[in-house]
């Protein structure tokens, strides 16, 4: 479905989000918190879906979107896109097996945190797997697991004068 971009001027911080009209989203048999792939030319962005109830946040035809997908895609107001539906991604299955109690695997934690740096999760999902790693305690190995995960997909501080030593500064009061 091809829609015009309305510029929302307004950042989530971090997840991908788009809005569509009502009526758009029943058309296409789009709900809310769905997640659409927004393409403009070669490039392909996935964002979670919200929806406008009222024609004043974003009318028929268009697809209201945060600065993060304008930038990531350099969309210009009134700008063309065509959306599709998408799957959920998935790290959505492995939070789910914690919250269920079992262990996870390297390749779930690492898909867990991919998602995690790459803004694929909405906050809701995010606060999913920290409260099924804070109810369902993650074993040793698996926090292993998540720290290297972490440091082979995040940011890294790299620091050029070593050793690095931290003060205890409490020990000394």
């Amino acid at each position: 479905m091809k829609l015009k971009v309305k510029d929302l001027d307004i950042e989530t911080g971090g997840p991908l989000v788009a809005i569509l009209n009502e009526k758009d989203a029943i058309k296409f048999d789009i709900h809310y918190l769905d997640r659409i792939k927004i393409k403009k030319g070669k490039k392909i962005e996935t964002a979670v879906v919200d929806i406008a109830t009222s024609t004043k946040t974003v009318k028929e035809g268009f697809i209201g979107v945060y600065e993060e997908v304008m930038e990531s895609l350099k969309l210009k107001n009134n700008g063309k896109v065509v959306i599709k539906l998408a799957r959920k991604p998935l790290s959505i299955d492995f939070i789910k097996k914690k919250l269920d109690g079992k262990s996870l695997t390297r390749k779930e934690i690492d898909q867990i945190v991919w998602d995690i740096v790459h803004n694929k999760l909405s906050t809701s999902e995010l606060t999913f797997f920290v409260a099924a790693c804070y109810t369902n305690l993650m074993s040793i190995n698996e926090t292993i697991m998540l720290t290297r995960s972490m440091a082979r997909h995040g940011e890294t501080l790299k620091l050029d004068n070593y050793p690095v030593i931290e003060l205890q500064w409490f020990l000394y009061q």
